[in-house]
């Protein structure tokens, strides 16, 4: 059984894959770290390899005995494993922009959040550009849904990052956001049912 292994916490990067594993229908073992825990669990994951990078969320894949991290390559390569990827070159294009497109906004999202935790902020000209950044970015995802979901009629990879793409602007309050983009968040609200 693989497992995914992530932060203890219903949302961020980790969470689109324990959604693609639910969907899918297939047993995971979803192993959540604690924020106490992780120091001491980063320094042994570089060490024993279970951590190639020194980050989360990793996947194991328990057939293969191997490791895998960074979110985007998880997403693509879990997506394929359950049946969730594009069928034709065209809904893969689309599919790999739109991951690309949401760690960008994820990116510039997460790096106020942060800010924010740690009693700073960003300037109000770099805050300023960086919501307009992420407007502009939600209005063109908009423009290449196809169907009910990213890539057409059916889910694929793309969608669960979309979704939580959409709830983490929800999290963070951003309806300015989220109102750019009203088929991304009908779409996000398919995985709500």
């Amino acid at each position: 059984m693989d497992t995914v292994v992530y932060f203890d916490f219903a949302g961020g990067r980790g969470e689109a894959l324990r959604q693609m594993y639910r969907y899918a229908k297939v047993e995971f073992t979803d192993k959540r770290v604690k924020g106490e825990t992780w120091p001491a669990m980063q320094k042994e994951g570089l060490e024993d390899g279970t951590l190639p990078f020194g980050q989360l969320p990793v996947v194991h894949f328990a057939k293969e005995d191997r490791w895998v991290a960074q979110s985007r390559s998880l997403l693509q390569l879990v997506g394929e494993r359950l049946g969730l990827a594009p069928k034709d070159d065209k809904g893969k294009v689309s599919a790999m922009q739109l991951l690309d497109c949401a760690e960008d906004m994820t990116s510039r999202l997460y790096t106020g959040m942060r800010l924010k935790r740690e009693g700073s902020a960003l300037p109000d000209a770099m805050a300023a550009k960086n919501t307009k950044d992420c407007i502009m970015m939600a209005k063109c995802m908009d423009k290449m849904i196809s169907g009910p979901y990213t890539c057409g009629a059916e889910p694929c990879y793309a969608d669960f990052a979309m979704a939580s793409l959409v709830a983490l602007m929800g999290q963070l309050e951003r309806t300015d956001i989220i109102e750019a983009c009203p088929k991304l968040r009908a779409m996000a609200n398919l995985f709500q049912q």
